[in-house]
């Protein structure tokens, strides 16, 4: 079995003549290293899925297995634990706590975390040695980014989630998170989805997914992955 598989997953919302398939059968598998984008357009169900993957939520139907277990027949209380010891999310929006330092947020990630990576040194791999005792407004948007990977890889996650990571950055700047992000991929022992409407950021991804109307309408493997710096943003 894949590290990841999703099989059958739908959600819906609603019923009878009010019922909404947010997600439609969906079917796919991951493996560990892997850096996979899903892409697709405002409204396709991308939200919906990042939610299941994370345990944010269930769904209505199907089975998610993350390393063997299945995670859709979790209760609350185990959903719970599986976001924090399992999953790390980075958000479009980095949801850093503004009274903490850099250091000081990725320790914060720690609390209650067993066998967390060493604070200071996932700083040193994103490249903030030098930031460590500032602030979020002394950051640009870009370091608050990369205080918010370490963040999420502090926790030593066996999936990292990032919902629209470039969204609020430049293209310059985006281009470099994306770097980046496939480093880790291949540096820890997890595998990075990156959830976008960005069809650039597909260019440079080990496996792209592209869902519409809360279906899969293609899953394929990259036969030439791009550099980072050959994109277009």
């Amino acid at each position: 079995m894949a590290y990841i598989s999703l099989e059958h997953i739908a959600k819906y919302y609603g019923k009878d003549d009010t019922l909404v398939k947010a997600l439609d059968d969906i079917n796919f598998s991951i493996n560990k290293k892997e850096f996979v984008v899903i892409l697709g357009p405002s409204g396709a169900g991308k939200t919906t899925l990042l939610n299941i993957l994370g345990g944010m939520d269930l769904a209505s139907t199907g089975s998610y297995y993350l390393n063997g277990i299945d995670v859709c027949s979790y209760n609350n209380k185990e959903l719970s634990k599986f976001r924090r010891e399992k999953i790390g999310f980075v958000f479009q929006f980095y949801n850093l706590m503004n009274n903490l330092t850099a250091l000081e947020n990725v320790i914060l990630a720690t609390k209650r975390i067993p066998n967390s990576l060493d604070p200071l040194d996932v700083l040193k791999k994103v490249g903030l040695e030098k930031r460590i005792n500032n602030f979020p407004s002394a950051l640009s948007g870009g370091e608050q980014q990369r205080v918010s990977i370490a963040r999420a890889l502090v926790k030593k996650p066996e999936l990292l989630l990032c919902d629209e990571p470039t969204g609020a950055l430049d293209s310059k700047t985006g281009k470099t998170i994306i770097a980046l992000l496939k480093d880790l991929a291949k540096s820890y022992d997890s595998a990075v989805v990156v959830v976008t409407h960005n069809a650039n950021i597909a260019l440079v991804a080990d496996r792209v997914i592209k869902i519409n109307d809360g279906k899969i309408i293609s899953d394929f493997y990259n036969e030439q992955v791009k550099e980072v710096s050959e994109i277009e943003w």
